[in-house]
């Protein structure tokens, strides 16, 4: 599961997130549209990290073709992590 936070390398930083999944967070960077993801860098485009965060934030609506049974119920709020 991808949850999204602001308590370390995010806090206090407008338009930065903090976004977890399994393993180390990845900076995603809202207003410059970034992640510091490797998927991101390599394929220079949008990646899963980036897309959580501007559904979680509201930046971009869920699209409306979405199977709302598959949509994560915290999709819209961000966690804050102590690790």
């Amino acid at each position: 599961m991808l949850t999204i936070g602001y308590l370390n390398r995010a806090k206090n930083a407008p338009g930065l997130y903090e976004v977890y999944t399994t393993g180390d967070p990845y900076l995603v960077d809202l207003q410059l549209g970034t992640c510091e993801c490797a998927d991101y860098r390599y394929r220079d485009g949008p990646c899963k990290h980036l897309h959580r965060a501007r559904f979680a934030t509201g930046e971009h609506p869920i699209p409306a073709n979405a199977d709302q049974d598959r949509i994560d119920e915290k999709l819209g709020t961000c966690t804050e992590h102590d690790d």
